[in-house]
């Protein structure tokens, strides 16, 4: 199931289909609002004035899309030296990384992108959440 992000006016995010989602994740994406928002819309997490209706936002050619959404529980094991103990906090995490990586590779910044988002996506993965950075234009 892929599953759909969409800044509102208000600094909201609509999540299509809404059952896409469980309580945590739902949680998760609260706490890392900010973060979320700034990857979709494409301005800074701090500093930036929000975006109204009329200053829209700008936006970038890349985007991150989640595909699916089943956390698992803990502990996952992504390697023999690495083990994550909460995987609904690594998700939050990750998530809002992924999304400043994002955010920095849409203004043109290219330190290490592939490296990160490719890390952060097969982290979220080890954790059951299936996403993937695409470009959009």
């Amino acid at each position: 199931m892929e599953v759909g992000l969409e800044v509102l006016p208000g600094a909201r995010i609509a999540v299509t289909p809404g059952t896409a989602l469980d309580d945590e994740i739902r949680a998760a994406i609260r706490r890392e609002k900010a973060a979320i928002i700034a990857c979709l819309i494409g301005q800074a997490a701090h500093g930036d004035p929000e975006p109204t209706a009329s200053s829209p936002p700008s936006t970038g050619p890349w985007r991150l899309v989640v595909e699916r959404t089943e956390p698992r529980p803990g502990p996952v094991r992504l390697n023999p030296h690495t083990t994550i103990t909460d995987p609904i906090r690594s998700i939050e995490r990750d998530l809002a990384d992924l999304g400043r990586a994002i955010l920095h590779r849409n203004r043109g910044r290219e330190s290490c992108f592939s490296e990160l988002a490719d890390e952060y996506v097969q982290r979220l993965a080890a954790c059951g959440v299936v996403v993937r950075v695409e470009l959009t234009q």
